[in-house]
């Protein structure tokens, strides 16, 4: 008796279930689809950010840290030949 009423709404996974089910699988991957794109987007920006971070590092290093060195040692000793070797010898190192 049991069994008979638990049979009688029928089988809840019919065509319809299915046909839902579907759609909803195919929406969830064509949003992954476009997430993953401008993940893709994002990572090149970010490696493009740091990569320019990198570089102005670099040239404040070697370019702009030598030349306040120079400019202090300028302000602190007379003029001569050996501060300006040092920042030639700063810069190309």
């Amino acid at each position: 008796m049991e069994l008979r009423r638990f049979k009688a709404p029928g089988n809840p996974f019919m065509e319809e279930f299915f046909k839902d089910f579907q759609s909803i699988h195919h929406q969830q991957l064509q949003m992954l689809d476009k997430m993953q794109m401008r993940k893709n987007k994002l990572d090149k920006k970010l490696k493009s950010i740091k990569a320019r971070r990198k570089l102005i590092v670099e040239v404040f290093h070697r370019y702009v840290l030598p030349m306040r060195v120079f400019t202090s040692i300028q302000e602190n000793a007379p003029v001569s030949g050996i501060s300006l070797q040092l920042i030639i010898n700063l810069t190309a190192a």
